[in-house]
């Protein structure tokens, strides 16, 4: 699971939600310097809605947008910082679920059929296709880049 990536869709979903109105708006979500994660999203969504009839000012936005926020069990702490920012603090109880997933079950490989999603071929029964390539270097010579393909 790609935290930052089911960050940004939580962060989009309250976007969405508290500003119906503009379906455009961004939702950035980064790793943060002092916490888990950081969105950044309330300093232009504030610069596109000044250009509007009502100016916003980002500490609004931000509650707005926290507001909204859906629940998930990723999400231990959220705080806000400086003008504009929403900090993020991933649950300890979340981290010691995923850990002990991964301590069970051992790391799995992406589920390959549900990231071909829509570009599936139109046989539908057709399993798609794995390719591995072994390479074959010279193991008395030192390896390097030039041995990936």
């Amino acid at each position: 699971m790609i935290y930052s990536n089911t960050l940004s869709s939580l962060f989009e979903q309250a976007i969405r939600k508290a500003f119906p109105e503009d379906q455009t708006l961004p939702a950035v979500v980064v790793p943060g310097r002092q916490t888990d994660y950081q969105c950044n999203s309330a300093m232009p969504i504030a610069q596109i809605n000044c250009s509007g009839q009502k100016k916003i000012v980002p500490t609004e936005v931000v509650k707005i947008i926290v507001a909204n926020l859906p629940q998930h069990e990723m999400i231990g702490k959220i705080e806000y910082s400086g003008p504009g920012f929403i900090n993020v603090t991933i649950s300890a109880t979340f981290v010691s679920k995923q850990i002990r997933n991964i301590l069970l079950k051992g790391v799995l490989p992406p589920n390959v059929l549900n990231m071909v999603g829509n570009h599936r071929s139109q046989n539908e029964n057709k399993k798609p296709k794995v390719v591995i390539d072994f390479s074959s270097p010279n193991i008395a010579k030192e390896m390097h880049v030039g041995h990936l393909r």
